[in-house]
């Protein structure tokens, strides 16, 4: 029951006990001075517009207190308590919101003013038979275990898988590839952080890759071998998985090596890369991209591969898109740099554009990941994680470079771009880092050791909370 209605019925409340000062209920539909007695009551005081029923400054739609402040889930506003969230509910992550589940309940992982309560980092853990394991982490960056499951599949432990991106999240159900059994398969993380199974799995040989898109509940498959098969499927009532459609994209550069993917930030697309990586001469690292279009229920269209782009040498890593889709980076392995494109227009591939080549800093490259425009983070296969900076016309530079406890790191952003997570790739830890005020000195908070047999295939990351 809203706060007006509550009103109403406590001023009849009030009236038939007769005691007290009985609430005042105005209609504000119109404003004018003077009042008039309304059918079957007795008349009160004209007013000059006003807030209905307001007892409890700081209420919604009720003038705000005498220091200016609202109660929790609302701002002072030109002297009136509002929603400070008014989209907070939507599905639909809009302005000063860091999540939205499409209600405004507290403790299921994002609250009713929509911000991230915690997150829950769920890592894919290779070996025969896989594991699943559910890591909280809190808003101070301390860490705890929350659930671990076995799959029913195996991965191959080694370090080359390591590089695809085989984790996916679509809303609390996280899907994984295992490739040693040529299926999908996936939890769901309970708002406590805790792992349920899935009962829908699906066989697609030789997977290299998952994303979603959440908003319309599709899942993209990507197999590899000298061809890229994409595949995508609607995301049933129970996490089943619905054909949809099917492409075949060929690469023109030889030997297909490597595979790379990423969403774009603002379009209904994604990129996948292929790359040859038969050499460290950089004349034999070719990388072709092709840009992939799809409408809401997951049908493709697929722009084919007409772009030769170069990561200087050794072989291509990860790609990824700057926040505003303007700039395209490529980590370098192998002794390789780092490639970083600007792009004509957002979403275009950058055909027959050369890249801005960036050494010092960037050697053996892993992973990177944008934050807000031109900023970005970056980790090698050593244990540093660096903040960097494209700048237009100008070769990308690491600003600082801050130790973290493991190597081959996957990095991750959470509560709103405070934190950065690094889960080491190939065991060792997970460590997380707060962000200052201009995000360029990630500052150590805490590490969640590992056990070193174990290695992380990928992770995602979900809302969860702390349960008392």
């Amino acid at each position: 029951m809203n706060l007006q209605k509550w009103w109403f019925f406590a001023s009849i409340a009030t009236a038939a006990l007769g005691g007290g000062c009985a609430v005042e209920i105005r209609d504000y539909s119109s404003s004018g001075s003077g009042g008039q007695a309304g059918a079957g009551g007795q008349g009160g005081q004209g007013g000059q517009g006003g807030q209905p029923g307001c007892v409890d400054p700081g209420a919604e739609g009720c003038p705000c207190a005498a220091d200016g402040t609202c109660n929790p889930g609302l701002s002072c506003k030109e002297g009136t308590c509002v929603d400070a969230f008014p989209h907070c509910g939507n599905d639909s992550i809009d302005e000063g919101e860091t999540c939205d589940d499409g209600n405004k309940v507290d403790e299921d992982g994002c609250s009713s003013t929509c911000q991230i309560e915690a997150v829950c980092l769920v890592n894919h853990i290779g070996g025969d038979p896989s594991v699943v394991s559910s890591i909280r982490v809190d808003q101070d960056g301390t860490m705890t275990l929350a659930d671990l499951r076995v799959l029913d599949g195996s991965h191959t432990i080694g370090l080359w898988p390591f590089r695809q991106r085989a984790a996916a999240r679509c809303g609390r159900r996280v899907y994984f590839t295992l490739q040693t059994s040529d299926s999908i398969e996936a939890v769901e993380v309970t708002p406590t952080g805790k792992l349920l199974p899935v009962g829908a799995t699906k066989s697609v040989p030789d997977v290299a890759g998952l994303l979603c898109d959440e908003k319309n509940n599709v899942l993209f498959v990507m197999s590899h071998t000298d061809t890229v098969d994409v595949r995508a499927y609607s995301i049933g009532p129970s996490g089943e998985l619905v054909d949809v459609d099917h492409k075949t994209i060929i690469f023109p550069v030889g030997s297909l090596d490597t595979v790379a993917f990423t969403m774009h930030p603002q379009q209904p697309a994604f990129y996948v890369f292929g790359g040859s990586t038969s050499g460290i001469n950089p004349a034999e690292n070719k990388v072709v991209g092709a840009f992939v279009r799809y409408a809401a229920d997951g049908k493709m269209t697929v722009d084919q591969p007409s772009v030769t782009a170069d990561t200087g040498e050794g072989f291509f890593h990860a790609t990824f898109l700057s926040t505003d889709g303007k700039f395209m980076g490529f980590t370098g392995y192998s002794g390789g740099g780092f490639a970083n494109y600007e792009l004509a227009e957002a979403g275009n591939i950058p055909t027959g554009k050369s890249p801005t080549y960036s050494g010092a800093g960037f050697s053996n490259g892993y992973d990177a990941i944008a934050l807000d425009g031109e900023l970005f983070y970056h980790s090698h296969s050593d244990a540093n994680v660096s903040a960097c900076r494209f700048t237009p016309g100008e070769k990308a530079a690491c600003l600082t470079a801050t130790p973290a406890t493991g190597g081959l790191n996957r990095l991750y952003l959470a509560y709103g771009g405070k934190m950065l997570i690094a889960a080491s790739g190939y065991g060792g830890a997970i460590d997380t880092f707060a962000l200052g005020d201009d995000k360029t000195a990630p500052n150590k908070l805490a590490t969640f050791p590992l056990d070193k047999t174990e290695s992380f295939h990928a992770s995602a990351l979900v809302p969860c909370f702390h349960a008392p």
